[in-house]
């Protein structure tokens, strides 16, 4: 009961109070010509001499009390006075307009005015007080966004915060800056109202935006708890109403997710974890015989992967082994890079008599070559299998020959396109997908509830920035700031401003910011023990509307989807722009040395998701990285990994039996979850492979292992 009077009371607000007021039309005193005529008189001395403009206004109320210019004598008489910094008089005449003319105009804008001016001065219960009996409906339609506005800031009732927040944004009439300030708002007031405040929501707001984002909010929250019954029901009333811009795209996702859970990575339908991986019997690929061919860049400008790939190709297959294991004399080489023939002894390496025979093929890295090959190598009856390209367009040109000749391809390519309706076709390879996924369920396991993405504006950038935002939404929680930078930039000072409030200034906010920059600068100059006090607070200082002024850090991380050179400029000016106690989420491209080496202390706690780890604990992994180590020389890396695993799972199809084209291609679909040198996978139906990559923290300036 308690609960509905007070949504009636709001109601009643906003459409203009007419139960409290008694707003029916009035027929307003005929216009007196002596009153107008003293009323423009005293009008006359403005703007250069207000001083006597309000000498005669006051002589005009006394004279013309019931005229109907004396609202506006007295509303026009507040205004001086508040010019004249005389705070007193104004307030005394706007509660003179609101006793004696309450139902003018005039005292609607009156009612808001002492509302402004009693809030600027940290009296929030009185601005409440001043706003009873407000007329948002008969305001001017600038003062009635400031009026909606101040509404959403004072209201003690978070139902009615929401049902004022939706207003204001009604009312920007395209002003796409102010709607970009209301979205949040809403959004952070959704994220926060208990379950019940929703609850209550749901039944007792009238149709529109904020009931179907209420509506939506509820349909998250039951997906994290697993009620996919009430997420339904829930999606079916947010479907029902107007849903602006990306909550349209937000309801289609969590459809997305309702519908098939397990390609969204839901609970209880994900890959499991490495620990648990770890303790199962690992697969055993001794004994596996056959011929497989390689197609692989060794030349051209990405001969640098091709050659790590098939390093890898090689360790997995047990063409080579150290003839003299431990020896000082052994290559630090790779026997590719030394053009190593098959069949010859490449130095301190000697050959094998391995049951796999591999053929390979140098593709440069251009298409019509890796497609010329794979033509080529399906001309020999007893290759099974053959393993490349890596770039995409290679590995497209490559799909479409393997399709057409019936042979299983498994692609180190990252493009999911590449195995669409060819059943031969197999892609290993990490995504960016299973990247952002791996960062988000992290994130949300550790605590996150809210998130910001921060991102190059290039093709790359974009896509991870709608990738991350996908994800977060589907696993209920929020993307409450979007800001991006030019990915030439060095200075990020405007992005990150941008995320953290400034760009969304007033301009009394902004001058309150300038005297708080003022109090820092003078708080060096005095002495240490008082310095440290106005440092501590100066953050607390809030603006003239008393909201938080930046750096408003309302997030729980912070998703960056760059390379490390460029994390290591951004990282610090992060820290300078007070963006601190974050937790900092990064894609592979941060996985280098140089990230710790630069950045350092501003990249701590870092949590980055990987394609490999070669420190790695779990025998899966450690058996790789040390027996390519032992081999080779040198610290393996990702593509050595993918291409590894990618022969490893021919293997253990010839191993089974099946050494035909058709029952490898058959057997390799139905392959269960495996642990490999680059993450736990499995394939997919559609012959890609869902990848559970590695997740890698900086603590004490190095890379450590958080699987």
């Amino acid at each position: 009961m308690k609960a509905k009077l007070g949504i009636a009371l709001l109601a009643l607000a906003l459409v203009a109070c007419a139960s409290l007021t008694g707003d029916r039309p009035v027929r307003a005193p005929e216009a007196d010509p002596a009153a107008r005529a003293a009323y423009l008189s005293a009008l006359e001395p403005l703007p250069g001499d207000p001083g006597r403009a309000r000498l005669r206004l006051n002589a005009f109320v006394r004279d013309h009390p019931k005229s109907r210019f004396a609202p506006r004598a007295s509303l026009k008489l507040a205004r001086l006075a508040r010019l004249q910094s005389d705070a007193t008089d104004a307030d005394r005449w706007l509660g003179r307009l609101i006793r004696e003319h309450p139902r003018s105009r005039s005292a609607d804008s009156g009612r808001l005015e002492r509302a402004e001016a009693r809030l600027a001065g940290g009296d929030a219960a009185g601005a409440r007080e001043a706003l009873s009996g407000l007329r948002v409906s008969r305001l001017a339609p600038g003062e009635q966004v400031r009026a909606t506005r101040l509404q959403a800031r004072i209201t003690q009732d978070p139902l009615a915060r929401l049902l004022w927040l939706e207003r204001w944004r009604s009312l920007q009439d395209g002003d796409s800056a102010e709607i970009s300030s209301a979205d949040p708002k809403i959004d952070r007031a959704l994220a926060s109202a208990d379950p019940e405040t929703l609850a209550r929501a749901a039944l007792e707001l009238p149709p529109g935006s904020v009931a179907a984002r209420v509506a939506l909010e509820q349909a998250a929250r039951a997906l994290v708890a697993g009620d996919r019954e009430a997420a339904e029901e829930a999606l079916a009333r947010a479907a029902a109403g107007p849903l602006p811009g990306r909550y349209a795209t937000r309801l289609a996702t969590l459809r997305a997710v309702v519908a098939s859970p397990g390609a969204l990575g839901f609970a209880g339908e994900a890959l499991p974890g490495f620990a648990e991986v770890a303790a199962w019997p690992l697969p055993k690929v001794a004994g596996a015989s056959g011929k497989l061919g390689v197609v692989l860049p060794l030349s051209g400008p990405f001969a640098e992967y091709g050659e790590a790939s098939l390093e890898g190709i090689l360790l997995a297959a047990g063409i080579f082994e150290p003839a003299f294991p431990g020896s000082s004399s052994a290559s630090s080489g790779s026997p590719v890079s030394r053009g190593a023939a098959w069949g010859e002894e490449p130095g301190p390496l000697a050959v094998r008599a391995p049951g796999i025979r591999l053929e390979v093929r140098d593709s440069g890295g251009e298409p019509a070559r890796a497609a010329a090959a794979v033509r080529a190598l399906a001309a020999d009856p007893e290759i099974r299998a053959i393993l490349g390209p890596l770039r995409s367009a290679a590995a497209e040109a490559a799909a479409v020959v393997a399709s057409e000749e019936a042979i299983p391809l498994l692609t180190l390519s990252a493009r999911p396109k590449v195995t669409a309706e060819r059943p031969d076709v197999f892609r290993l390879k990490t995504t960016p997908d299973d990247e952002v996924e791996a960062l988000v369920q992290y994130a949300i396991r550790e605590g996150a509830r809210r998130f910001a993405i921060l991102y190059p504006e290039d093709a790359y950038g974009r896509g991870m920035r709608e990738r991350f935002w996908r994800r977060v939404e589907a696993h209920g929680s929020f993307v409450v700031g979007v800001a991006s930078y030019d990915p030439e930039a060095s200075d990020f000072k405007e992005a990150i401003q941008s995320l953290i409030g400034f760009s969304l200034l007033t301009a009394d906010e902004k001058f309150t910011l300038k005297e708080r920059s003022a109090l820092l600068r003078r708080a060096r100059r005095l002495p240490a023990e008082d310095g440290i006090v106005v440092r501590e607070l100066a953050p607390t200082l809030l603006g003239p509307e008393k909201d938080p002024l930046p750096p408003i850090v309302d997030f729980d991380a912070l998703f960056i989807p760059d390379a490390s050179d460029k994390i290591a400029l951004l990282a610090p000016q992060l820290t300078f722009h007070e963006i601190e106690n974050v937790q900092l989420l990064g894609p592979s491209g941060w996985h280098h040395p140089e990230l710790i080496e630069i950045a350092r202390r501003h990249v701590s706690d870092a949590v980055i998701a990987s394609r490999f780890d070669p420190n790695s604990r779990f025998a899966f992994v450690a058996n790789f990285s040390e027996g390519y180590r032992a081999l080779f020389k040198r610290d393996p890396d990702a593509f050595a990994a993918e291409a590894y695993d990618a022969t490893r799972l021919v293997m253990l199809q010839l191993r089974a039996g099946r050494d035909s084209r058709a029952a490898l291609s058959a057997g390799l679909r139905e392959t269960g979850v495996y642990g490999g040198a680059s993450g736990v996978l499995r394939f997919e139906p559609d012959g890609n492979a869902q990848k559970r990559p590695f997740l890698i923290g900086v603590r004490s300036r190095r890379f450590v292992s958080l699987d």
